[in-house]
């Protein structure tokens, strides 16, 4: 039989001298069976997972917008601690305590969140708060190192202008008024569309003008070498 003549391969392969389906069955229906059952519960899994995300995404926003105290918040954050409403309840939880004077507190739970959710778009705003707790503490040159790290890490974030215009303030505070002027200049020249930046801007001109202006050394001219005695 010539190559033209030849039947298409499918029913060559299929014809019951070169290919035994029945054996084919027999043989490998375990194999078949196996690989469409493990594709279903691969899917079965995604779906539950997805339904299982959404529930906790749902249920956790519900307990966060019932929540009204540091108790709820905790609890929430018990209850579903990788989710972003318990990323939010951190700061609640950091805030009230700051205010009712537990710093050290407040701290560590900031820390808390930086140590669970290290890739969180509120990261910045983390090390921000642990940086006003700092300056609260009247540790002012911890505060200051707390707040250039908050610069190196998140300088492209919206945190970075307003740990410039911290940085300013306690400078101030420090009566170091050029450096204070520097951190202006610096936060209206990389970020000058931010409130940070706006607000910097109107007081840089106040602070310029308490910077008292540079001594000038009276330049004394040389005197000029005293005649030789005229000879008689």
């Amino acid at each position: 039989m010539s190559k033209d003549q030849l039947p298409p391969a499918e029913d060559r392969l299929l014809q019951s001298d070169g290919f035994d389906s029945d054996l084919f069955w027999t043989k490998y229906r375990s194999v078949i069976i196996g690989g469409a059952i493990a594709v279903v519960v691969i899917a079965l899994g995604g779906g539950f997972y997805w339904l299982s995300e959404r529930n906790t995404r749902i249920n956790s926003e519900k307990s966060f917008a019932e929540a009204t105290t540091v108790e709820a918040w905790q609890t929430l954050i018990a209850q579903y601690p990788k989710s972003q409403a318990a990323a939010d309840a951190y700061f609640l939880v950091a805030a009230a305590q700051r205010d009712g004077g537990k710093i050290e507190d407040s701290t560590a739970t900031y820390k808390k969140f930086l140590e669970i959710f290290p890739k969180n778009t509120l990261t910045g705003a983390a090390r921000l708060g642990i940086a006003q707790n700092l300056e609260q503490q009247n540790k002012l040159s911890e505060a200051l190192d707390a707040l250039r790290d908050v610069q190196a890490q998140d300088g492209k974030s919206y945190v970075a202008s307003f740990a410039l215009l911290e940085q300013a303030r306690i400078l101030l505070r420090q009566n170091k008024l050029e450096e204070a002027r520097g951190a202006l200049n610096t936060l209206t020249q990389t970020y000058p569309t931010t409130p940070a930046a706006m607000f910097g801007g109107s007081i840089l001109s106040d602070v310029q003008a308490l910077i008292p202006p540079p001594a000038v050394t009276a330049v004394v001219a040389p005197q000029p070498a005293a005649a030789a005695s005229a000879t008689p």
